[in-house]
Protein backbone atom coordinates (compact mmCIF):
# COMPACT_ATOMS: atom_id res chain seq x y z
CA UNK A 1 0.00 0.00 0.00
CA UNK A 2 1.42 3.73 -1.14
CA UNK A 3 2.30 5.49 1.52
CA UNK A 4 0.25 9.18 2.05
CA UNK A 5 2.04 11.51 0.77
CA UNK A 6 1.62 14.88 -1.46
CA UNK A 7 3.49 14.84 -4.96
CA UNK A 8 4.26 18.27 -6.69
CA UNK A 9 4.60 17.80 -10.08
CA UNK A 10 6.97 20.04 -12.64
CA UNK A 11 7.75 19.50 -16.01
CA UNK A 12 11.92 19.02 -16.50
CA UNK A 13 14.23 19.87 -19.74
CA UNK A 14 15.86 17.45 -21.80
CA UNK A 15 18.70 17.49 -18.83
CA UNK A 16 16.12 16.14 -15.81
CA UNK A 17 16.40 19.91 -14.48
CA UNK A 18 12.80 21.07 -12.77
CA UNK A 19 10.62 23.72 -15.66
CA UNK A 20 11.08 26.15 -12.56
CA UNK A 21 14.38 27.03 -13.50
CA UNK A 22 13.51 28.10 -16.85
CA UNK A 23 13.97 31.92 -17.50
CA UNK A 24 14.66 34.46 -20.37
CA UNK A 25 18.29 34.49 -21.07
CA UNK A 26 20.26 36.94 -19.15
CA UNK A 27 23.41 38.59 -19.79
CA UNK A 28 26.20 37.49 -17.68
CA UNK A 29 24.44 34.20 -16.04
CA UNK A 30 26.63 31.18 -16.64
CA UNK A 31 25.37 27.45 -16.62
CA UNK A 32 24.62 24.51 -18.35
CA UNK A 33 22.71 24.99 -21.16
CA UNK A 34 19.38 22.89 -21.76
CA UNK A 35 17.72 24.55 -24.83
CA UNK A 36 18.96 22.32 -27.20
CA UNK A 37 16.13 20.07 -25.96
CA UNK A 38 13.13 22.47 -25.04
CA UNK A 39 11.72 22.91 -28.38
CA UNK A 40 10.04 19.64 -28.53
CA UNK A 41 8.97 20.04 -24.82
CA UNK A 42 5.01 19.98 -24.05
CA UNK A 43 4.27 22.43 -21.87
CA UNK A 44 0.64 23.23 -22.57
CA UNK A 45 -0.15 19.61 -21.33
CA UNK A 46 -2.27 19.48 -24.67
CA UNK A 47 0.54 17.15 -27.05
CA UNK A 48 1.59 20.64 -29.00
CA UNK A 49 5.24 21.72 -28.35
CA UNK A 50 5.75 25.60 -27.14
CA UNK A 51 8.31 28.06 -28.78
CA UNK A 52 10.89 27.99 -27.17
CA UNK A 53 13.45 29.05 -28.89
CA UNK A 54 14.71 32.03 -26.85
CA UNK A 55 14.68 29.83 -23.49
CA UNK A 56 17.75 29.13 -21.36
CA UNK A 57 18.01 26.31 -18.58
CA UNK A 58 21.08 26.93 -16.31
CA UNK A 59 22.17 24.49 -13.48
CA UNK A 60 22.79 27.74 -10.96
CA UNK A 61 20.37 29.89 -9.05
CA UNK A 62 18.81 31.91 -11.75
CA UNK A 63 16.05 34.31 -10.01
CA UNK A 64 12.80 33.35 -11.37
CA UNK A 65 10.68 35.75 -13.30
CA UNK A 66 8.16 37.69 -11.55
CA UNK A 67 5.38 36.12 -14.42
CA UNK A 68 6.03 32.38 -13.43
CA UNK A 69 5.41 33.08 -9.15
CA UNK A 70 2.70 30.60 -8.49
CA UNK A 71 0.38 32.01 -5.68
CA UNK A 72 -2.03 29.54 -5.28
CA UNK A 73 -1.76 25.58 -4.56
CA UNK A 74 -4.35 23.72 -6.35
CA UNK A 75 -4.69 20.34 -4.12
CA UNK A 76 -6.22 17.33 -6.43
CA UNK A 77 -7.81 13.89 -4.75
CA UNK A 78 -7.88 11.56 -7.23
CA UNK A 79 -10.88 8.68 -7.74
CA UNK A 80 -11.09 5.12 -7.14
CA UNK A 81 -9.09 2.76 -9.38
CA UNK A 82 -7.36 6.16 -11.09
CA UNK A 83 -3.71 5.86 -11.37
CA UNK A 84 -2.17 8.57 -10.23
CA UNK A 85 -2.25 11.50 -9.91
CA UNK A 86 -5.73 11.67 -11.75
CA UNK A 87 -5.63 11.51 -15.69
CA UNK A 88 -9.23 12.84 -15.25
CA UNK A 89 -8.10 15.96 -13.05
CA UNK A 90 -5.45 16.70 -15.42
CA UNK A 91 -8.09 17.71 -18.13
CA UNK A 92 -8.26 20.24 -15.85
CA UNK A 93 -4.79 20.89 -14.51
CA UNK A 94 -3.27 21.20 -17.41
CA UNK A 95 -5.61 24.22 -18.20
CA UNK A 96 -4.41 26.60 -15.70
CA UNK A 97 -2.35 29.22 -16.00
CA UNK A 98 1.17 28.27 -14.87
CA UNK A 99 2.04 31.51 -13.76
CA UNK A 100 -0.67 31.84 -11.12
CA UNK A 101 -0.78 27.75 -9.96
CA UNK A 102 0.91 25.06 -8.29
CA UNK A 103 -0.69 21.65 -8.33
CA UNK A 104 0.03 19.40 -5.58
CA UNK A 105 -1.85 15.84 -6.16
CA UNK A 106 -2.70 14.31 -2.74
CA UNK A 107 -1.49 10.75 -2.33
CA UNK A 108 -5.04 9.95 -0.10
CA UNK A 109 -5.57 5.78 -0.14
CA UNK A 110 -8.60 6.02 -3.10
CA UNK A 111 -9.75 2.81 -1.88
CA UNK A 112 -13.14 1.16 -2.41
CA UNK A 113 -12.56 -2.30 -0.64
CA UNK A 114 -10.87 -4.85 -2.68
CA UNK A 115 -10.91 -1.98 -5.47
CA UNK A 116 -8.19 -1.41 -6.90
CA UNK A 117 -6.45 -3.65 -4.09
CA UNK A 118 -8.38 -6.98 -3.25
CA UNK A 119 -7.42 -6.09 0.39
CA UNK A 120 -7.80 -2.78 0.23
CA UNK A 121 -9.51 -0.57 3.27
CA UNK A 122 -13.19 0.17 3.23
CA UNK A 123 -14.30 3.33 1.25
CA UNK A 124 -15.20 4.71 4.60
CA UNK A 125 -11.82 4.11 6.22
CA UNK A 126 -10.39 5.52 3.57
CA UNK A 127 -12.11 8.77 4.04
CA UNK A 128 -11.02 9.06 7.70
CA UNK A 129 -7.45 8.64 7.40
CA UNK A 130 -7.49 10.81 3.96
CA UNK A 131 -9.23 13.79 6.03
CA UNK A 132 -6.36 13.84 8.02
CA UNK A 133 -4.03 14.19 5.47
CA UNK A 134 -6.01 16.86 3.68
CA UNK A 135 -6.26 18.91 6.39
CA UNK A 136 -2.80 19.01 7.35
CA UNK A 137 -1.60 19.36 3.93
CA UNK A 138 -4.23 22.76 3.86
CA UNK A 139 -3.42 24.15 7.35
CA UNK A 140 0.74 23.23 5.73
CA UNK A 141 0.95 25.08 2.68
CA UNK A 142 2.28 28.62 2.27
CA UNK A 143 -0.40 29.41 -0.24
CA UNK A 144 -4.11 29.77 -0.55
CA UNK A 145 -5.29 26.69 -1.62
CA UNK A 146 -8.13 25.47 -3.86
CA UNK A 147 -9.38 21.71 -3.59
CA UNK A 148 -10.28 19.79 -6.36
CA UNK A 149 -11.27 16.31 -6.73
CA UNK A 150 -13.11 13.27 -8.74
CA UNK A 151 -15.59 10.93 -7.80
CA UNK A 152 -14.55 9.13 -4.27
CA UNK A 153 -11.95 12.33 -4.18
CA UNK A 154 -14.67 14.41 -4.64
CA UNK A 155 -16.48 12.70 -1.69
CA UNK A 156 -13.49 13.35 0.51
CA UNK A 157 -12.72 16.82 -0.51
CA UNK A 158 -15.59 18.04 -0.31
CA UNK A 159 -16.34 16.38 3.22
CA UNK A 160 -12.90 18.30 4.69
CA UNK A 161 -14.01 21.72 2.56
CA UNK A 162 -17.88 21.39 4.59
CA UNK A 163 -15.57 20.62 8.02
CA UNK A 164 -13.62 23.99 7.08
CA UNK A 165 -16.53 26.10 6.18
CA UNK A 166 -18.66 25.24 9.29
CA UNK A 167 -15.44 24.80 11.80
CA UNK A 168 -13.89 28.47 10.22
CA UNK A 169 -10.26 26.21 11.20
CA UNK A 170 -7.20 28.71 11.72
CA UNK A 171 -4.57 28.82 8.79
CA UNK A 172 -6.97 26.97 6.17
CA UNK A 173 -6.84 29.52 3.21
CA UNK A 174 -9.33 27.99 1.11
CA UNK A 175 -10.18 29.89 -1.70
CA UNK A 176 -12.61 27.80 -4.00
CA UNK A 177 -13.55 23.72 -4.19
CA UNK A 178 -14.39 22.04 -7.64
CA UNK A 179 -16.33 18.35 -7.33
CA UNK A 180 -16.50 16.00 -10.59
CA UNK A 181 -19.11 13.90 -9.79
CA UNK A 182 -19.61 14.48 -6.33
CA UNK A 183 -21.20 10.62 -4.38
CA UNK A 184 -21.78 12.99 -1.44
CA UNK A 185 -23.84 16.48 -3.70
CA UNK A 186 -26.19 18.09 -2.00
CA UNK A 187 -29.26 19.97 -3.76
CA UNK A 188 -28.36 22.77 -1.75
CA UNK A 189 -25.23 23.67 -3.62
CA UNK A 190 -25.16 25.27 -6.55
CA UNK A 191 -24.93 22.77 -9.81
CA UNK A 192 -25.11 22.78 -13.74
CA UNK A 193 -28.75 22.74 -15.07
CA UNK A 194 -30.22 19.38 -15.32
CA UNK A 195 -28.90 17.51 -12.75
CA UNK A 196 -31.15 16.03 -10.27
CA UNK A 197 -31.69 14.21 -7.39
CA UNK A 198 -27.73 13.60 -5.32
CA UNK A 199 -24.86 12.26 -4.34
CA UNK A 200 -25.70 8.30 -4.19
CA UNK A 201 -23.75 7.93 -0.77
CA UNK A 202 -25.95 10.82 0.48
CA UNK A 203 -26.18 14.19 0.78
CA UNK A 204 -23.81 16.79 2.04
CA UNK A 205 -24.10 20.17 1.73
CA UNK A 206 -20.87 23.04 1.80
CA UNK A 207 -21.54 25.94 3.45
CA UNK A 208 -20.91 29.12 1.17
CA UNK A 209 -18.16 30.44 2.52
CA UNK A 210 -15.70 29.83 -0.38
CA UNK A 211 -16.73 29.10 -4.23
CA UNK A 212 -17.92 25.30 -4.79
CA UNK A 213 -18.37 24.08 -8.40
CA UNK A 214 -19.86 21.31 -8.90
CA UNK A 215 -19.95 19.15 -12.28
CA UNK A 216 -22.52 16.57 -12.11
CA UNK A 217 -23.51 14.72 -15.49
CA UNK A 218 -27.49 14.31 -15.55
CA UNK A 219 -26.77 10.49 -17.05
CA UNK A 220 -24.22 9.50 -13.76
CA UNK A 221 -25.89 7.86 -10.91
CA UNK A 222 -23.08 8.26 -8.86
CA UNK A 223 -23.74 12.15 -8.53
CA UNK A 224 -27.29 12.09 -9.98
CA UNK A 225 -28.68 9.15 -8.05
CA UNK A 226 -32.66 9.26 -7.46
CA UNK A 227 -34.31 9.78 -4.28
CA UNK A 228 -35.84 6.52 -4.11
CA UNK A 229 -33.26 4.48 -5.85
CA UNK A 230 -32.12 1.03 -4.76
CA UNK A 231 -28.81 1.78 -5.66
CA UNK A 232 -28.53 3.86 -2.28
CA UNK A 233 -29.25 0.59 -0.28
CA UNK A 234 -26.11 -0.46 -2.01
CA UNK A 235 -23.86 2.29 -1.25
CA UNK A 236 -24.60 1.91 2.45
CA UNK A 237 -23.93 -1.60 2.71
CA UNK A 238 -20.48 -1.51 0.70
CA UNK A 239 -19.19 1.35 2.20
CA UNK A 240 -17.86 0.15 5.41
CA UNK A 241 -16.68 -2.79 3.15
CA UNK A 242 -13.33 -4.24 2.99
CA UNK A 243 -11.44 -8.20 2.93
CA UNK A 244 -8.88 -6.42 5.56
CA UNK A 245 -11.21 -6.03 8.14
CA UNK A 246 -14.64 -7.95 7.65
CA UNK A 247 -15.37 -7.83 11.30
CA UNK A 248 -15.70 -3.96 10.84
CA UNK A 249 -18.01 -4.23 8.28
CA UNK A 250 -20.10 -6.27 10.01
CA UNK A 251 -20.17 -4.07 13.29
CA UNK A 252 -20.90 -1.37 10.32
CA UNK A 253 -24.39 -3.32 9.51
CA UNK A 254 -25.54 -4.06 12.79
CA UNK A 255 -24.85 -0.24 13.76
CA UNK A 256 -26.73 0.72 10.95
CA UNK A 257 -29.55 -1.62 11.72
CA UNK A 258 -29.71 -0.67 15.50
CA UNK A 259 -29.76 3.14 14.52
CA UNK A 260 -31.73 3.15 11.40
CA UNK A 261 -29.06 4.39 9.53
CA UNK A 262 -29.79 4.01 5.74
CA UNK A 263 -30.93 6.18 2.94
CA UNK A 264 -34.32 6.46 2.70
CA UNK A 265 -35.27 4.44 -0.94
CA UNK A 266 -38.85 2.98 -2.03
CA UNK A 267 -41.47 4.08 0.41
CA UNK A 268 -44.53 1.98 -0.77
CA UNK A 269 -43.53 -1.48 -2.01
CA UNK A 270 -47.13 -2.09 -2.41
CA UNK A 271 -47.28 0.18 -5.45
CA UNK A 272 -46.19 -1.72 -8.33
CA UNK A 273 -45.40 1.10 -11.18
CA UNK A 274 -43.67 3.04 -8.68
CA UNK A 275 -41.20 0.26 -7.40
CA UNK A 276 -41.12 -0.98 -11.17
CA UNK A 277 -40.23 2.53 -12.39
CA UNK A 278 -37.42 2.56 -9.46
CA UNK A 279 -36.08 -0.10 -9.89
CA UNK A 280 -36.02 0.32 -13.93
CA UNK A 281 -33.96 3.72 -13.30
CA UNK A 282 -31.53 1.97 -11.59
CA UNK A 283 -30.32 -0.47 -13.84
CA UNK A 284 -30.10 2.43 -16.41
CA UNK A 285 -27.92 4.04 -13.36
CA UNK A 286 -25.64 0.81 -13.49
CA UNK A 287 -25.42 0.49 -17.51
CA UNK A 288 -24.65 4.02 -17.38
CA UNK A 289 -21.82 3.75 -15.01
CA UNK A 290 -20.59 0.58 -16.99
CA UNK A 291 -20.65 2.77 -20.32
CA UNK A 292 -19.01 5.36 -18.88
CA UNK A 293 -21.43 7.85 -18.13
CA UNK A 294 -19.15 8.23 -14.88
CA UNK A 295 -16.06 8.96 -16.32
CA UNK A 296 -16.87 10.91 -19.48
CA UNK A 297 -16.91 14.34 -17.85
CA UNK A 298 -13.69 15.31 -20.24
CA UNK A 299 -15.52 14.75 -23.23
CA UNK A 300 -19.24 15.69 -22.50
CA UNK A 301 -19.91 19.35 -22.61
CA UNK A 302 -20.98 21.43 -19.54
CA UNK A 303 -24.93 22.08 -19.99
CA UNK A 304 -25.63 25.42 -22.03
CA UNK A 305 -21.71 25.41 -22.84
CA UNK A 306 -19.08 24.76 -25.71
CA UNK A 307 -16.85 23.66 -23.19
CA UNK A 308 -16.14 20.28 -21.72
CA UNK A 309 -16.92 19.86 -18.05
CA UNK A 310 -13.82 19.48 -17.11
CA UNK A 311 -12.82 22.90 -19.10
CA UNK A 312 -15.53 24.26 -17.07
CA UNK A 313 -14.11 24.02 -14.04
CA UNK A 314 -10.75 25.11 -15.01
CA UNK A 315 -12.18 28.50 -16.31
CA UNK A 316 -13.69 28.82 -13.00
CA UNK A 317 -10.50 28.36 -11.64
CA UNK A 318 -8.58 30.61 -13.42
CA UNK A 319 -10.72 33.37 -12.65
CA UNK A 320 -9.77 33.16 -9.06
CA UNK A 321 -7.97 36.70 -8.15
CA UNK A 322 -5.56 36.65 -5.66
CA UNK A 323 -5.17 38.60 -2.44
CA UNK A 324 -4.14 38.88 0.86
Amino acid sequence: MATNTVATFAPRCCRGHMLGCLGRKQPGVRGMNCSEGLPSLDLRGDGRAAALDDWRCTSQNVPPSPRSTMTITVLTCRGVGEPFPSPMLANVTRLLDPRRFRVNAVQWEASYGPVPDLHGISFDEALRSGRELLLDTVANDPNPVILVGYSAGAALVGNVAEEIACTNLPGMNVRGVGLISDPLRSPRNPVNPGATGWGIAGRRPIGSVFPVWHCADPADAITCCPPNSPLRTFADQSAAFSLADPHAWVADLLDRLRTRRWQATIRDWRNIPHVWRAYSRAIAGVRGYLNGEHTSYHLRRYPGSTRTYCEWLADRINQVKERD
